[in-house]
This record gives C-alpha cells, structure tokens and sequence, in this order.
C-alpha cells in the first residue's frame, strides 16, 4: 500500500499533486472547475449570472448549508427556483432540506466569493 504524499514542488501556486493509497493517478487539486461542454458552461454562467444565486453560493461556501438557513439569510421568495437553478448547474445537491456543495460548487462558489470580497460583481 502506497502512502499518501503531497508533492512539494506544485507545478503552480494553486496547484499541488496528492497520491492516495489506492489511487495510482494523480489528482489536481485547487483549481477551478471546468465543464465539460458549452452546454454545462452555460447552465453554470445562468446560474451564478444573478445575485441573489450568487449570495447563495458564498452563504453555502461560507457554512450555511441548509435550505432553512439560506432561506433566512436570502428571503423565501422563489427559493425552490433558485436552488433548482443551482442544482441543475451541478453546484450543488439538495437532499431533505441539506443542502451538499459538488466539487465544482466548491470551485466556482470560492471564485465568486473571492470576487465579490474584491468588490466584483455581488
């Protein structure tokens, strides 16, 4: 069995290689997300293209994963539509009112964040 590792030399400063014990490959890990089609590219652009997804997103990132929370922190209205929206972007999955952030809602939800910290789109 292979022992865990992380290179010390990242091919990039937001990049680093990790070996698992039963994973031969290296996986990339910190950086973005990418779609695999136009079509996923969209549906995400769609998504985080209107504030109140984008305020979600960052309270999701920041800790706040149930809908009760998110609907406190956003207000009700058109919640279902805008966690429908999310969901169909696979950012997130919403399950008996917990709310579970995909790899790439991690991804693009830290990204937003950061922007918005910088005084970007909000």
């Amino acid at each position: 069995m292979r022992a865990a590792r992380i290179s010390t030399t990242p091919s990039s400063p937001t990049e680093r290689e990790i070996f698992r014990p039963a994973d031969p490959i290296p996986m990339k890990v910190g950086r973005k997300a990418k779609p695999e089609s136009p079509e996923e590219m969209a549906l995400v652009h769609h998504a985080l293209e209107n504030p109140i997804r984008r305020r979600m997103i960052i309270l999701m990132v920041e800790g706040c994963l149930s809908v009760e929370g998110v609907a406190k922190a956003v207000g009700p209205k058109m919640l279902d539509y805008h966690l429908h929206r999310l969901e169909l972007a696979g950012l997130i999955e919403v399950d008996d009112g917990k709310i579970a952030l995909t790899e790439s809602g991690e991804a693009y939800g830290g990204l937003v964040k950061s922007q918005a910290e910088k005084g970007g789109a909000r």
